[in-house]
C-alpha cells in the first residue's frame, strides 16, 4: 500500500518593501501630537530622515491643517511656558525656556505661527523673534520714530508668518519669511501709532497714527473730571489681513474700551465701533476674538456667562455688530468661585483651536469654544495674559530632537 504524501503548506507571500512614498502616505495619517512623530523618528534611521524632510513636514501640516496647541506662554517677572497637553504629549516647561543676552529685560508681546515675539528693553530698544524649538533669536532694532522719540513706548506687537500664497496653511513657517508689527501710544495716551517690518526687505514700513479721542465713548471718558486714559494692553488678534488691538481700562464703576483696527495691505490704523452694550458696568467685561466666517468676533463676560458677538461688514462698508450664542461658564465648568457674583475674566485665545482661556479666583481654564468642552490648565495668578503655542511639534535635526527624545523617554 503506497503512503500518501502530504504537500507542505505553500510559503507565505514575499511582499517587497514599501518605497519612501508608502511610507510617508502611512506617515501623514499619524495624529498631529508630538509624541507620535516623535516616536516614528526612533523607529529607524530611514524613519527619522522621512519624518523630519522639510516636505514632508509641510505636507504633514497640509493634511491635518490645525496644528495642536501646546501650550501658552506668559510672562511675569519672567517668561515661562505652560504645557496644555496630557502626557505622551504633554511637553516640559524647560524644552521652551528663553536665554537673555546681556543687558536684556524682556517683555512678552506675542506667539504665533510658530514664532515669539518679545521686545528687549535695552538702548535703544530691540524686536526679538525667538524660535520656541530650536533657540534661534532674531533681533531687529526697534523703528527709528519709536526708539529715538522720548514721548512713545512701545506697549503691543505682533508676529505672523509673511506667507501669501494661496492655500497656505499655518502650522509650520518656522523657515518662512515673517512680518512684525508694533503698537504703542505718547506719553500722554492720546494717540496710538502702528508700524510693519518685513523680514523680506529688513526694513520698517511707514509709522501710522490715529487719535485715540475718536472713539466717542473716550471722547465722553475725558470730559470726565480728572479722568485720564490709561488702558491695559491685550495681545493682538489676527482676522484676515488685520490686526485688531483692544484698549480697556477699568474704572471704579465702569468698563470701557476701545478696538483699534491695523490694516496690513494699507499699513494704516483705524477705530472699530464696539457694540453698545459692552461698555458698561464694571461687572461686565469684553475681548475680542476671531468670529464666524473670517469676521471679527468678540466675547462679552458678565459674571459667569459669556456672550459671543460678530461683526458683520457689508458689502458698502457698513457693519453692524449680531449677538451669537450665550454660554453659562458656571453650568460648563467646575469652577469652585469664591464669590458667586464674580467676573469671568478671559485671559487668552488660541485662533486656530478656538480655544478660550477663562480665569477665576482660583484657576485659569481652557474652554473648547467648538465643542463646548473644558480643562483646568494651571493654578490662577496675578491678572496677566497667556500666550498660546501652537504648532506642529516636529523632530527635527537639531539639537532640539535629542532634548525631545530625553524628555519623553523620561516620562512626560
Amino acid at each position: 500500500m503506497s503512503r500518501r504524501h502530504r504537500s507542505a503548506p505553500p510559503l507565505p507571500a514575499v511582499f517587497p518593501p514599501l518605497d519612501d512614498d508608502c511610507i510617508w502616505e502611512i506617515l501623514l495619517r499619524l495624529p498631529p501630537q508630538p509624541s507620535f512623530l516623535l516616536r516614528a523618528s526612533l523607529v529607524c534611521k530611514r524613519w527619522r530622515c522621512l519624518v523630519t524632510n522639510p516636505k514632508f513636514l509641510s505636507r504633514f501640516s497640509a493634511h491635518h491643517r490645525r496644528p495642536p496647541l501646546l501650550g501658552f506662554f506668559s510672562a511675569h517677572k519672567a517668561i515661562f511656558f505652560v504645557p496644555a497637553l496630557d502626557p505622551p504629549d504633554w511637553i516640559p516647561a524647560p524644552r521652551f525656556s528663553l536665554r537673555p543676552g546681556h543687558g536684556d529685560r524682556f517683555q512678552f508681546l506675542d506667539c504665533r505661527h510658530g514664532r515669539a515675539l518679545i521686545l528687549s528693553h535695552t538702548q535703544p530698544p530691540q524686536i526679538v523673534v525667538w524660535d520656541p524649538f530650536t533657540g534661534e533669536q532674531i533681533r531687529v532694532a526697534a523703528p527709528p520714530a519709536f526708539s529715538a522719540s522720548e514721548t512713545l513706548a512701545i506697549v503691543n506687537g505682533a508676529v505672523l508668518c509673511a506667507a501669501g500664497d494661496h492655500g497656505h496653511l499655518h502650522g509650520d513657517c518656522r523657515s518662512r519669511s515673517f512680518r512684525v508689527v508694533l503698537g504703542a501710544f505718547d506719553i500722554d495716551t492720546t494717540h496710538a501709532f502702528a508700524c510693519v517690518y518685513s523680514s523680506e526687505g529688513g526694513v520698517w514700513g511707514d509709522v501710522a497714527s490715529l487719535p485715540i479721542l475718536e472713539s466717542d465713548w473716550i471722547k465722553m471718558l475725558h470730559d470726565m473730571r480728572n479722568f485720564h486714559f490709561q488702558p491695559e494692553v491685550t495681545p493682538m488678534v489676527l482676522v484676515g489681513d488685520s490686526l485688531y488691538w483692544l484698549l480697556w481700562q477699568h474704572m471704579p464703576t465702569w468698563y470701557s474700551g476701545v478696538i483699534l483696527k491695523i490694516d496690513l495691505q494699507r499699513q494704516s490704523i483705524a477705530v472699530v465701533k464696539s457694540p453698545p452694550d459692552v461698555n458698561g458696568p464694571k461687572e461686565c467685561a469684553f475681548t475680542i476674538v476671531p468670529g464666524e466666517d473670517g469676521c471679527l468676533g468678540l466675547i462679552l463676560m458678565s459674571y459667569s456667562c459669556a456672550t459671543l458677538w460678530n461683526r458683520r461688514v457689508y458689502t458698502d462698508g457698513d457693519a453692524i455688530w449680531v449677538p451669537g450664542r450665550t454660554i453659562q461658564l458656571d453650568k460648563l465648568l467646575s469652577l469652585g468661585l469664591v464669590d458667586k457674583e464674580e467676573t469671568l475674566l478671559s485671559v487668552g485665545f488660541a485662533e486656530q483651536n478656538n480655544v478660550m482661556l477663562v480665569r477665576t479666583c482660583n484657576h485659569v481654564f481652557m474652554v473648547y469654544l467648538r465643542s463646548m468642552k473644558f480643562k483646568k490648565l494651571c493654578h490662577s495668578g496675578k491678572r496677566y495674559f497667556y500666550h498660546p503655542f501652537e504648532s506642529f511639534y516636529s523632530p527635527d535635526k537639531s539639537g532640539g530632537w535629542r532634548v525631545a527624545v530625553l524628555c519623553f523617554a523620561a516620562g512626560y
